[in-house]
């Protein structure tokens, strides 16, 4: 597949998720999109993860790594309900993963199943141009400008961005922040896409 329809709840993730995990996450969720609904499991050879991912490595420790981050990184959601009522949640990007036979087989929990189900808010991530990204801020940046555009949702407040970015904590100055993170992954953003 060439793009992914990536749910919002999957875009707007917190946690220091690596580029690499980032980019398998896409390419798995695009390898399962079509049977999320029916399906608890998937499996994909590591040839074709590979092959989506357009990395040649012979080393499965870097997907295992990646699996790992996945199953570790927070999906949290606090809405109203229609009745008013807080409505809080948490889960992870996927539940768990095995690797056996040359495939990888994963499944996503109930609740991520559910999320990933929203055909309505959603981005449409090009799998060639984030295969290209050396950073995952800009892969990070990439698909949230996606998901605001689609949207037209406020701006970001910037603690919260930085939380997306998996920085809290760092570049406590926004000169920082700008010439350290944002401006290189703009930069990125606009010399890969335009390529594509």
């Amino acid at each position: 597949k060439k793009e992914v329809l990536k749910a919002r709840a999957a875009i707007q993730t917190t946690g220091n998720v690596s580029l690499l995990a980032r980019k398998t996450y896409n390419v798995l969720l695009a390898n399962a999109y079509d049977d999320i609904a029916n399906t608890e499991q998937h499996v994909m050879s590591i040839a074709n993860l590979k092959k989506g991912l357009r990395s040649r490595s012979k080393r499965f420790d870097s997907i295992k790594e990646a699996c790992t981050e996945l199953r570790d990184a927070k999906v949290e959601w606090n809405i109203l309900d229609a009745k008013g009522k807080e409505n809080w949640g948490i889960t992870g990007l996927i539940a768990e993963a095995e690797i056996k036979n040359g495939s990888i087989i994963y499944a996503y929990g109930p609740k991520m199943r559910k999320l990933l189900q929203t055909k309505h808010i959603y981005a449409r991530i090009n799998l060639l141009v984030q295969s290209k990204f050396k950073s995952k801020y800009s892969l990070i940046i990439y698909e949230l400008c996606y998901d605001f555009k689609k949207y037209g949702t406020s701006p970001i407040l910037l603690e919260n961005l930085r939380e997306l970015l998996g920085l809290e904590g760092k570049h406590p100055k926004f000169s920082t922040l700008n010439r350290d993170v944002l401006k290189p992954a703009i930069k990125e953003i606009n010399a890969k896409e335009n390529k594509t």
